[in-house]
């Protein structure tokens, strides 16, 4: 699941850095520049597999002058299947060959 986040500054272009916590989200980013689109990626997947259940963290986007917190949520969901097994039976007919003499 990803998302796209766009900084930018007022009065041209500045450095800036970002931080977040949590090893299930992940920012991609092609310059350090603005402005540029970020890309905020949440994989439930990695590291590990996460449990089901609220999660939360904050990216951290650093300029010059100020400091920017963007809050990211990701809930993971639980499934269910119902029923856990299936079973299968059928009947084969026989088949009869007749032998017609010519």
């Amino acid at each position: 699941m990803s998302q796209s986040i766009t900084v930018s500054a007022t009065g041209g272009n500045t450095s800036v850095v970002l931080f977040k916590s949590q090893s299930w989200l992940t920012v991609t980013l092609r310059l350090e520049t603005t402005p540029e689109q970020f890309t905020v990626t949440a994989n439930p997947t990695s590291p590990t597999i996460l449990s089901p259940g609220p999660y939360q963290d904050t990216i951290q986007i650093i300029g010059q002058n100020n400091t920017i917190l963007v809050p990211v949520s990701l809930t993971v969901s639980s499934i269910a299947v119902t029923p856990q097994t299936l079973s299968f039976a059928t009947l084969l007919e026989a088949t009869t060959s007749r032998r017609v003499k010519t």
